[in-house]
């Protein structure tokens, strides 16, 4: 997979919906600091970036944030 180039930064401009990223601070695969250049540089009005601390890549619904923050997204 990472051998692939992804430009989420191109796809992100794209969406006109609001967009919600999860993204842990101890991903080995894809940085947090490319989670915070997108919320600084691409994000739009009424995109949000959850910070999961001590995340990584595939463990986030083990923590109780992501579980309350998805919760409340898909209750709108």
């Amino acid at each position: 997979m990472l051998r692939y180039h992804i430009p989420t930064y191109e796809y992100l401009k794209k969406v006109t919906a609001p967009v919600t990223i999860f993204h842990g601070t101890n991903d080995e695969t894809i940085p947090f600091d490319n989670a915070e250049k997108l919320q600084k540089e691409v994000f739009k009005k009424g995109d949000t970036l959850i910070t999961i601390k001590g995340g990584h890549h595939n463990d986030l619904n083990d923590f109780p944030l992501m579980q309350q923050k998805l919760d409340s997204l898909l209750s709108l």
